[in-house]
């Protein structure tokens, strides 16, 4: 139905079933005029109505704002360029967002048809399968904040504003916006719906941007996004040294301070790429300690105590035998209890208070918990990339290596074999043998394989994979010439060997950070840009490590990553298609970082 149609049949009947079917009715809008016509003209007119209207127009004003509205605007858009969306759907966002802030003291009328219109927006990927968002978004979303309202309506309706109009790479919100949504997200009375509007704003902001407004953030909203640990990095040493440890000392909101300082472990238990270390310096990692095993000790005793104190009164009480006093029996006597109701009340009011110790008791006891795995990541550092000589290498002369790889899963000892495969890798890509090489990665390959069943550890996995990982290079030694009359032909042997180690390292999961990430390099520096033995291998290897340790770059080793990871994939050109393609959708996810604050 034309829009103009629609708006004469609709204002020229005074019945509300007529009208109501009008609304349904599917609509043709060709062009912006067409649109604003429908939504000036029509469904804000009919909003208006609905705010002190009779129940008729408040159900009109329900179907436009919950239904009619949003999926309008969104079929008109829905097969536009993405520049089109971009400038013809902001003077609607920002008309729909001045009207919220019009009638916000009236009815949330206006708030629920800007949430459904969003919620379409995002729902069918209209701006978010484009780099592009709006170049004014930082006024409409100001504007926005400018509402006096922090109802649920109200923040949900500004997280998908902040959704829409930012993308958390090339725009992302920007200091001055952030005290405002800091502010709503103080007044939200919900909490899932602000716990989103803090995580939305956490994960499209920088870390420098966020830096700006940690110490303005409370207590508890810092609970919630702390769970993004790698947008912390600026501020995580400030934060530890000025509020975290010394709350810890002081014993002041216990339970939150440890679930952040969980939150924030990586700092202090993942090992860099680049260093090899722990981002925290050995004397802040220390001073955590020190608080932690601190409190821990002044924890337990708490819980002996209180323990200790239940134990006495329920062993001791015999309340039957307890004298009573004639007022106390008085007092009993002149008790009206009217119903059982107020029987079983006034005992649960006695229950609950002598169960304020036990209730006391699970508190301290997650917090015990708390302490307990906190300790357990500072102790437990990742290990790094080096070559343990812990194996007794006097004993691998006496080891044959062809029976080793034939008689596997009979073998009497993992310690044995392992030295024995530490002793042939170890001999160097200068001087192994083929023959010796290729028995060694077919010895490796059954033990990754095996991994669960003889128990192999992350250290030793990790062990296997430093030492294979050289041999991912060409090696000239392995290279043939054969000669055909005039003709020379290159054969290279080791190539089914490179390819061995790329479906070992397939098979390797859950190693420490910084050894994925030296396999990641490996990859990419020989497998991807000189040999491309099996390029379809190579980069679900490199895919795999970017998806699951890109945050843990962001957080630990931005510049590393930026120049060993990104920058060699975007710069280069690969000649089959398929790569070409897989590569550059991958980078077109999983970015380079900033690595200082923009200016």
């Amino acid at each position: 139905m034309e829009v103009t149609d629609l708006l004469e049949a609709y204002n020229s009947t005074n019945d509300d079933d007529i009208k109501y079917m009008l609304l349904k009715k599917e609509k043709k809008i060709s062009n912006k005029e067409d649109l604003y016509k429908f939504i000036w003209e029509l469904s804000l007119p009919i909003l208006q109505r609905s705010i002190q209207g009779t129940t008729s127009s408040q159900i009109l004003g329900d179907l436009l704002s919950q239904e009619v509205l949003p999926f309008t605007i969104g079929a008109y858009f829905q097969d536009m360029r993405i520049h089109e969306v971009v400038e013809e759907s902001k003077p609607i966002i920002s008309l729909i967002c001045e009207s919220c802030k019009n009638y916000c003291t009236e009815s949330d009328i206006f708030l629920q048809a800007l949430r459904n219109i969003l919620q379409n927006f995002i729902e069918r990927d209209i701006l978010f399968v484009y780099d592009e968002c709006f170049d004014d978004s930082t006024n409409i979303v100001t504007y926005f904040c400018s509402i006096s309202s922090s109802g649920p309506l109200y923040t949900e309706c500004l997280t998908l504003l902040l959704k829409l109009c930012y993308n958390g790479q090339e725009k992302s919100i920007p200091a001055v916006l952030l005290d405002s949504i800091l502010s709503v997200a103080d007044k939200g009375s919900n909490t899932v719906i602000t716990n989103d509007l803090l995580k939305t704003m956490c994960k499209l902001t920088t870390s420098w941007e966020l830096d700006v407004v940690t110490e303005r953030i409370s207590l508890s909203a810092f609970l919630t996004i702390s769970c993004y640990w790698y947008k912390f990095t600026p501020s995580v040493t400030h934060l530890f040294v000025n509020f975290l440890i010394p709350m810890l000392a002081s014993e002041m909101n216990t339970l939150e301070v440890l679930k952040i300082i969980q939150n924030l472990s990586p700092f202090f238990q993942i090992r860099s790429v680049s260093t090899g270390k722990v981002y925290l310096d050995t004397e802040l990692v220390e001073k955590l300690k020190s608080s932690v095993k601190q409190l821990l000790a002044s924890t337990n005793d708490t819980i002996g105590f209180y323990e200790s104190g239940l134990r006495g009164r329920n062993g001791n009480l015999k309340i039957e035998n307890d004298p009573i006093d004639s007022d106390q029996k008085n007092y009993i006597s002149q008790l009206d209890f009217s119903d059982d109701e107020d029987e079983i009340e006034f005992e649960n009011e006695n229950m609950v208070s002598s169960n304020i110790p036990s209730n006391e008791i699970l508190k301290l006891r997650e917090i015990q918990q708390l302490l307990l795995d906190v300790e357990d990541k500072i102790n437990a550092v990742d290990v790094a990339v080096v070559v343990g000589h812990d194996h007794d290498e006097a004993m691998v002369d006496v080891l044959d290596l062809k029976e080793i790889s034939v008689g596997l899963n009979n073998f009497p000892s993992k310690a044995i074999l392992l030295a024995t495969l530490f002793h042939k890798l170890r001999i160097g890509k200068d001087e192994i043998e083929l023959s010796t090489l290729q028995t060694s990665l077919n010895v490796t390959e059954q033990l990754i394989k095996n991994k669960e069943q003889i128990n192999l550890t992350m250290e030793e996995q990790s062990k296997l994979c430093e030492l294979i990982l050289p041999y991912l290079q060409k090696n000239k030694r392995f290279v043939n010439i054969l000669k055909v009359g005039n003709m020379k032909q290159k054969i290279d042997d080791g190539k089914s060997l490179r390819l061995s180690i790329l479906v070992i390292l397939q098979q390797v999961d859950e190693l420490p950070f910084n050894v994925c990430g030296e396999i990641l390099k490996t990859v990419i520096d020989y497998s991807l840009l000189h040999t491309q033995d099996d390029l379809s291998l190579a980069i679900e290897i490199v895919s795999r490590l970017i998806v699951r340790y890109y945050h843990a770059f962001e957080g630990l080793d931005k510049d590393w990553y930026n120049e060993n990871v990104y920058s060699p994939l975007v710069n280069y050109r690969f000649a089959e298609p398929d790569a070409q393609r897989r590569i550059s959708e991958l980078l077109s996810k999983y970015k380079s970082f900033a690595v200082s604050k923009s200016i």
